[in-house]
């Protein structure tokens, strides 16, 4: 998971591929300016198949699959 304020756009496109490259499972990202959480899923080795946007709610980690996580909470609101 990344909290960004001034690096959002290196954790968005460098850091989204290096994980990608890695097979990381998910990644997490938190845009402080907008107040989103972007969920990036299923490496592909180039990119992510899945990105979803959340701003509320509860959310689910693939590695924490029984653990309903806040949106809110993440976010600080």
């Amino acid at each position: 998971m990344e909290y960004s304020h001034s690096s959002f756009n290196k954790d968005l496109e460098v850091k989204h591929q290096v994980y990608a490259a890695a097979i990381i499972p998910e990644y997490w990202l938190i845009n402080l300016r907008t107040l989103e959480l972007m969920v990036f899923r299923f490496p592909t080795g180039v990119g992510f198949q899945s990105r979803e946007v959340f701003k509320d709610g509860e959310i689910r980690s693939l590695a924490f699959p029984d653990v309903d996580i806040s949106v809110e909470r993440l976010l600080g609101i």
